[in-house]
């Protein structure tokens, strides 16, 4: 809890921020990562979706694209294995 703390601050902060400028790119960037980290990949995607729009070739925002995608694919595996262990235990 202590941990996503600073997470939950960031994003807090960068939702004032994107409430006065909506374009914000640093501050979507910013809140993008803080939702990967706390592993909320939905609003993630959102939030990074909407400063691609702005600025899409902006090299920090297309490797955070890839880490999302990459804990996105991470989680899906990690699903997959506690699936197949809930319903395959002899």
């Amino acid at each position: 809890l202590y941990k996503n703390s600073g997470f939950e601050r960031t994003i807090k902060n960068c939702t004032e921020a994107l409430q006065i400028d909506s374009k914000n790119v640093k501050a979507l960037f910013r809140i993008s990562i803080a939702y990967r980290s706390i592993q909320q990949f939905e609003q993630a995607r959102t939030h990074l979706n909407t400063a691609i729009n702005f600025e899409p070739y902006n090299n920090e925002i297309i490797e955070e694209a890839q880490r999302l995608d990459r804990a996105i694919e991470q989680q899906k595996k990690n699903e997959q294995k506690l699936y197949y262990r809930m319903f395959n235990k002899q």
